[in-house]
C-alpha cells in the first residue's frame, strides 16, 4: 500500500509540476500583435511570408523612423507595437499584397508600416478594415515595424494581455494539488501508525 500511495503522491507531483511548466509556454504575446498573415504575388499565387517578432528595442533606424512620422503626421502619440523580421520562401513575383491581423485596431485607428531594408526605412499607410491591415510590398524587405496611434496602442496591448495567459494565473491550483499532496502523505502515515 506504501508503494502504491508513493507512486500516486510522485504522479500528482510530477502532474502539477508539468502543469506550471505548460502554462508558462509561449502564448499569443511571442508572436506579437501580428496573430496572422497571408500573402498574395502578382500572379494570385499565396506566398510563404513569416514574420519573426524581435525581442527587446526597437532599432535606431524604426526609432528615427517613427521620429519622422511623427514630424510628419503632427501625431505625438505615435508608438510602434511590433517589429519583426521578414521571412518569404521561394521567389514570389513582387509585388507581394500583404494582409495581418492585428491584435486591437479597429477602423478608426491610425496605422503605419515601415519597411526596412539596410538602413534605409520607408513608411506606408495600409488600409484598415475588421482587425486586419492590407498593404503592398513593391520588393523584398529584410523587417518591418507597426505604428498605431496611442489609443490604439493602448487597445493593442490590454488585447494583448488578456489573449496571453500570465504564467502565475494557475499557479494557485498548482499550490492546492501541492499541498493536498503533502497532507495526504501525513494522513497516511497516521493511520498505518
Amino acid at each position: 500500500m506504501k508503494k502504491v500511495l508513493a507512486f500516486l503522491l510522485i504522479a500528482v507531483l510530477v502532474i502539477s509540476a508539468s502543469v506550471c511548466v505548460a502554462f508558462a509556454a509561449p502564448s499569443a504575446e511571442a508572436q506579437g500583435v501580428v496573430s496572422a498573415v497571408s500573402a498574395i504575388d502578382t500572379n494570385e499565387q499565396a506566398a510563404v511570408f513569416r514574420l519573426r517578432k524581435i525581442d527587446g528595442k526597437v532599432n535606431s533606424d524604426f526609432y528615427n523612423a517613427l521620429k519622422g512620422l511623427k514630424d510628419e503626421t503632427k501625431n505625438n502619440t505615435l508608438k510602434i507595437v511590433g517589429h519583426y523580421t521578414v521571412e518569404v520562401e521561394g521567389e514570389p513575383r513582387y509585388p507581394l499584397s500583404v494582409t495581418l491581423d492585428v491584435l486591437g485596431i479597429s477602423a478608426s485607428s491610425e496605422v503605419y508600416v515601415l519597411l526596412q531594408n539596410g538602413k534605409e526605412v520607408v513608411s506606408i499607410t495600409p488600409t484598415v478594415k475588421d482587425g486586419k491591415i492590407t498593404f503592398k510590398l513593391e520588393e523584398a524587405v529584410e523587417k518591418i515595424a507597426i505604428v498605431v496611434d496611442g489609443k490604439t496602442a493602448t487597445a493593442v496591448e490590454k488585447e494583448n494581455n488578456v489573449l496571453s495567459p500570465q504564467t502565475n494565473d494557475n499557479m494557485i491550483y498548482v499550490v492546492m494539488v501541492l499541498v493536498a499532496s503533502v497532507a495526504l502523505f501525513f494522513v497516511s502515515k497516521k493511520v498505518k501508525a
